[in-house]
């Protein structure tokens, strides 16, 4: 059985589908070894992410703007009166379309 040549997309494509299942596999191996190293089980290692995932939110956030944090600490209304402000609008808009 006589094999055609791969056109220019579908080597680009298994150019890409071997590099992502390399990375795939290198993320794999830097996982277990950190598990054999600290002696984390999976849910620990899940709970470990989620917290890093937190503190780096709240790390962004503090970059885009450090006072945001304080203004929502500090005065609880800002989230109710935004939402407040676009159900208000919603509805109005909603009265005005069924008119």
């Amino acid at each position: 059985m006589a094999y055609r040549e791969l056109s220019r997309f579908e080597k680009v494509a298994r150019w890409f589908n071997q590099r992502r299942i390399g990375t795939a596999m290198l993320h794999k191996r830097s996982i277990r070894w950190f598990q054999k190293t600290t002696g984390l089980s999976n849910y620990q290692i899940q709970w470990a992410c989620f917290l890093e995932g937190v503190i780096l939110t709240g790390i962004v956030l503090y970059l885009i703007d450090p006072e945001l944090l304080v203004k929502i600490k500090t005065d609880g209304k800002i989230l109710t009166e935004f939402v407040t402000e676009k159900t208000t609008e919603i509805i109005n808009y909603g009265k005005s379309y069924y008119k």
